[in-house]
């Protein structure tokens, strides 16, 4: 498969775009360093010697610790010129962003069709509800060339909000529609006003569809 490159800098690897871990100089360099510079102190002051022993301990200490300020500058340049490359870039990247965010969006409207347009074609209106002898039905309307098999599972989903309302299975086919029976989970308040009519026929809310899970079987020759 043939690979698309991205047009921009983001395409590109980010490795030196990332700022740099804080590193301390080899352990063999800071004594040499300070050995260095404690030696070369002591050739350029040589009275140094004939100081009190807390000013020359300053100046050991001074002397060892000038290295690893050395190394905190030498990081902090690092650090500034990644962050100045960052800075060059902004444009670009911000611009990269803003095209990817309106590709994103383009793709969520079209992900967004498709399930509708897969929703449309497996969902079905419910004429009513009703139970009978501990048991719970919906009974969907018909569609023109469209059938659903036995066993075909069936979820009912408030459309406005999408939220699954209840789990039936399809259990029989007859002139007056498609019988399904609760299986699964299902609203107590819905059941609650299903048992409450008995089998006396209840309706839905018209934002309620029973959505096939499985794909319908379309009696496709008629």
């Amino acid at each position: 498969m043939e690979k698309r490159n991205v047009p921009g800098r983001m395409s590109q690897s980010r490795g030196s775009d990332h700022y740099p871990r804080f590193k301390l100089p080899r352990f063999w360099w800071l004594i040499q360093v300070a050995g260095a510079l404690v030696g070369l102190f002591l050739l350029l002051f040589p009275d140094v010697a004939d100081l009190e022993l807390p000013s020359r301990i300053g100046f050991a200490a001074g002397a060892i610790i000038l290295p690893l300020v050395f190394a905190v500058l030498v990081h902090l340049a690092r650090v500034l010129v990644v962050f100045l490359r960052r800075a060059s870039c902004y444009d670009v990247h911000t611009t990269e962003i803003e095209e990817l965010r309106e590709r994103v969006k383009h793709l969520q409207t079209f992900v967004t069709w498709l399930i509708q347009e897969g929703q449309d074609r497996n969902a079905f209106l419910i004429d009513h509800c009703f139970a009978y002898d501990a048991r719970t039905f919906i009974v969907l309307r018909k569609k023109p060339r469209t059938q659903l098999a036995v066993g075909t599972q069936v979820v009912v989903v408030d459309m406005q909000t999408g939220a699954a309302m209840g789990e039936f299975q399809v259990s029989e086919q007859d002139g007056r529609g498609c019988h399904c029976e609760l299986k699964g989970h299902v609203d107590a308040l819905w059941l609650g006003h299903i048992k409450e009519n008995g089998n006396q026929p209840s309706q839905v809310p018209p934002e309620w569809r029973a959505i096939a899970r499985s794909r319908t079987t379309g009696d496709e020759n008629e």
